[in-house]
Formats: structure tokens, C-alpha cells, sequence
């Protein structure tokens, strides 16, 4: 039996408060651009207002989810540049309050890949509860999103992926374990 490489389900850390909340954000970012096939029509720098909160520092962990799209601190940005070195990748400035504070994030663009078994058990709806992947439709990428029809969470990283983010202190991501068949 050949090594089977580890995979997991990368999400944003539960309890992280306040997370920035982006004004406009479908404005700048068309969720439908973020494929192989259009990201052309996604512009290669764009800018979203973040609330500005009076209360308490707004956190900014180095991977943010927003509309469940995973974008990339400058840090997990180094990251994936050693693993996916031709990646397409298009830069959003968050900006918080009247542009004094800007966070710049990076929104890769992810192959879909159809390479969930039916074994997958879900849980509210099409929510994966217990991942299973299909050992022969899996890339050989180090990041990849799930194609179909799945609710919140559907980013795939590699074991050696996942693992350099953990080396590099980042913050801010929960990953769950995927089962290979």
C-alpha cells in the first residue's frame, strides 16, 4: 500500500473576537470570479471596508474566512508561495476606519476538485461532519477546494501544508481530519 497522504478540512478557529466585518465585500469581491476559469475578471488588488470597532481591537488571524473563501495573511501568503508557487493569487486591503489602518490579504485561487466519497456523513444540511476523500481524485495540491454543493467549510490542505502553518505560529484555523479511501 503506497503512503496515503494526510488531508484535512482547514476552517476558522471558533471564538476569535471581533473578527473584522467587511463593508461592501460582495462590491470588491465577486465570489464567482475566484475560479480557475474567471479570476481574470477579479481585479489583482482591491479594497474593502472593515466596521470599525470602538470597543476592542479587532482580531486579524492569518487565515480569515469571509462568505466561507479563505483569505491569507501576508505570513500564510509565504506559505503558500512554497507550495503552490504558480498559484493565481489576488490581493484585498482591509481597511479598517478612514483608511489609517490597512491589512493586506491575499485570496488564492483555488482548484475544485470533485473527490468527496458518498461515505462523507453531513450534518445541518450539506455541512461535512465526516470527510472522506477519494484517494484517486485528489490533486496533487497542497490546497484545493471541494466542488459541489457543501455548506460553510470545504478547503483542503495537505499534511505538509498545514503543518509548515503550525511551524510558523499562524493563527486562527481549526483543521479537521479527513479519512482517505
Amino acid at each position: 500500500e503506497p503512503f496515503i497522504r494526510k488531508y484535512y478540512l482547514i476552517s476558522q478557529q471558533s471564538g476569535l473576537y471581533p473578527l473584522p466585518r467587511t463593508i461592501d465585500w460582495n462590491k470588491s469581491v465577486d465570489k464567482t470570479f475566484l475560479t480557475e476559469r474567471l479570476s481574470y475578471k477579479q481585479p489583482m488588488l482591491s479594497s474593502v471596508l472593515v466596521e470599525k470597532s470602538d470597543m476592542i481591537e479587532i482580531i486579524y488571524p492569518d487565515i480569515l474566512f469571509i462568505d466561507y473563501i479563505p483569505i491569507l495573511s501576508e505570513k500564510a501568503l509565504d506559505v503558500l508561495k512554497i507550495y503552490e508557487p504558480a498559484m493565481t493569487v489576488k490581493q484585498v486591503n482591509l481597511i479598517e476606519g478612514i483608511g489609517e489602518d490597512i491589512k493586506p490579504y491575499h485570496i488564492p485561487i483555488l482548484k475544485e476538485v470533485d473527490c468527496l466519497s458518498e461515505k462523507t456523513i453531513f450534518k445541518c444540511g450539506r455541512q461535512i461532519d465526516k470527510g472522506i476523500l477519494i484517494k484517486k481524485n485528489i490533486p496533487d495540491f497542497s490546497i484545493f477546494k471541494i466542488a459541489g454543493e457543501i455548506d460553510k467549510d470545504r478547503v483542503i490542505v495537505r499534511a505538509d501544508f498545514a503543518e509548515s502553518f503550525l511551524k510558523r505560529r499562524l493563527k486562527g484555523i481549526t483543521l479537521m481530519n479527513l479519512e482517505v479511501v
